[in-house]
């Protein structure tokens, strides 16, 4: 009884800590802004942010930044994958969690993301929605809700990849082993450093979802001195069409396969 009533009482102080310091937000993740950014010249993302901001995945600030280098919350990622990947079938049943008002600004966004495999939520159904999300974090999410499995690359071998493969949570070894033969894995500045604990910034994301809607070679948006690779000289295991669901319908009996996933564009 003790451990339901101290569960009970944390729970509503994270739902509560949400209330007051977002009462009523109705601001995206990424507000609304110009393509031309004042704060993205001669950064080594900016390729690929300005891609993703042609494309209408993600905005700058209403003072013309993107602010690249800030961290990102778990509420704003959801939002941007649900932006990223529209086509993605629900596979999951609504989950409610206690730390999210219906008024939340990301409400809607958080339960389309989760239903979709992209996020979980914490013991309790918190979702934590203000806390910045890890890099491995990230990287899991996209890997899960595009449906990526390791076919090359054991979790066993990530040691090979990344000099600081034992920080890697255990629950998202496979995660990342698939995420690296699919090259979403962005390291900057040092390749073998996936510094999977560190925050993500906004230009880490950015970057790993360009490499999920970009094809690989001469129109390449990020340095290829930062994706990492199982070698040198291997190539990603397919390509993903950029096609729309007028062209390729994706259901719950068909999921999305690696490089397959229909992408609305703008």
């Amino acid at each position: 009884m003790k451990t339901n009533r101290w569960h009970i009482i944390l729970t509503l102080v994270a739902a509560i800590a949400v209330l007051i310091t977002h009462p009523s937000q109705t601001s995206p993740a990424f507000p609304v802004g110009e393509a031309g950014f004042t704060d993205v010249q001669n950064h080594w993302a900016q390729p690929c942010i300005k891609e993703l901001a042609d494309r209408q995945i993600i905005t700058g600030y209403s003072d013309n930044t993107f602010r690249p280098n800030n961290p990102i919350t778990r509420a704003e990622f959801a939002a941007l994958v649900n932006q990223a990947f529209p086509a993605v079938q629900p596979t999951r049943r609504r989950q409610n969690f206690v730390d999210i008002p219906t008024d939340f600004w990301a409400y809607d966004a958080i339960n389309r993301a989760s239903q979709k495999g992209f996020l979980s939520g914490y013991i309790g159904s918190v979702f934590n929605p203000l806390v910045n999300i890890p890099r491995v974090q990230a990287l899991v999410a996209i890997s899960n809700g595009l449906g990526f499995k390791p076919q090359q690359l054991s979790p066993e071998q990530l040691g090979d990849v990344f000099l600081d493969s034992a920080t890697i949570p255990d629950y998202a070894k496979e995660a990342i082993a698939a995420a690296t033969e699919n090259w979403l894995v962005v390291n900057y500045p040092n390749v073998r450093q996936l510094q999977p604990n560190r925050p993500a910034t906004r230009a880490d994301v950015a970057t790993f979802i360009c490499q999920t809607i970009t094809n690989f070679g001469e129109n390449a948006l990020v340095p290829s001195q930062y994706i990492a690779r199982i070698s040198v000289d291997d190539q990603p295991l397919a390509q993903m069409p950029l096609t729309t669901p007028e062209t390729e319908a994706v259901t719950e009996s068909d999921p999305p396969k690696p490089h397959q996933l229909p992408l609305i564009l703008p």
